[in-house]
């Protein structure tokens, strides 16, 4: 498979880098995108997919967004505003190329990014796979603040989509939201992504995507809980035992091959 490394100016003037996969003289590409603080460009799940359409004659594009993977910038100043930019600018990239980005793969928060582009711009993905689509921000939000605050207190107890209203404090969970010292185990996170988010729920921006879209979870997903899509996909693929990632090999060959056939033209 012939791979490039391909580097473009990001929202913000930082340079965003990205890995397309070429076969043959197709220039028709799938536009893959990555969720919270992961990286499109190296993680399985999106390799082994730009491997697969590769033998099916599809090239790919693996982008990383700003502060991402590959990509320079800092990763405290995004949201998922600017993150949408970054794939307007890659878009724009990729069409003065002359590739023809007619599909795009959303892992997580990119399902937010792709529901924060305008409806013109959606319209020209023919086919779209979400892979565990974090739409409803508003309440996982506040399921992964609970979640967070309970394991301090007592690890052994288990937080559910079910039960973590029951626990949930609002203020306090405003309070964190607007916390400028935030860190991940990587990255410090700014207030601006939960300030922008802790009211959002994107599914309605994706309803006209939906019949030509792709639903995959993982039935074991407790991260972005299959019960947190308060939408029906007419298309659907549950991976049983899946998890979050999907990545695991076992996970991989349940929804490979059906999202291969649903993307290549």
């Amino acid at each position: 498979m012939k791979t490039e490394l391909i580097e473009l100016i990001g929202c913000r003037g930082d340079t965003l880098r990205g890995v397309l996969s070429q076969s043959g003289m197709s220039h028709q590409v799938v536009l893959m995108l990555h969720g919270f603080e992961r990286a499109a460009s190296s993680e399985p799940k999106f390799k082994h997919l730009a491997d697969a359409l590769e033998r099916a004659g599809v090239a790919s594009f693996r982008l990383d967004f700003t502060g991402c993977g590959l990509s320079d910038g800092n990763f405290q100043q995004n949201t998922t505003s600017t993150y949408a930019e970054d794939v307007r600018l890659t878009l724009s990239y990729l069409k003065e190329r002359d590739f023809l980005p007619y599909a795009v793969v959303t892992h997580s928060l990119a399902a937010c990014v792709l529901a924060s582009l305008d409806a013109e711009t959606q319209e020209e993905f023919e086919r779209v796979v979400f892979i565990a689509p974090a739409l409803n921000q508003k309440q996982l939000l506040r399921y992964w603040f609970v979640k967070n605050h309970i394991k301090k207190k007592d690890p052994s107890f288990r937080v559910t989509w079910g039960n973590y209203a029951k626990f949930l404090d609002e203020d306090a969970f405003g309070e964190d939201c607007a916390r400028a010292d935030k860190m991940s185990k990587a990255n410090f996170v700014g207030a601006e992504y939960f300030l922008e988010n802790k009211e959002k729920n994107y599914v309605e921006k994706v309803e006209l995507l939906l019949h030509r879209a792709l639903l995959v979870h993982g039935s074991g997903d407790d991260t972005v809980p299959l019960e947190s899509l308060p939408i029906i996909f007419p298309n659907q693929l549950i991976v049983k035992n899946g998890d979050h990632e999907l990545e695991r090999p076992d996970l991989i060959k349940q929804w490979l091959p059906d999202a291969v056939k649903f993307l290549v033209p």
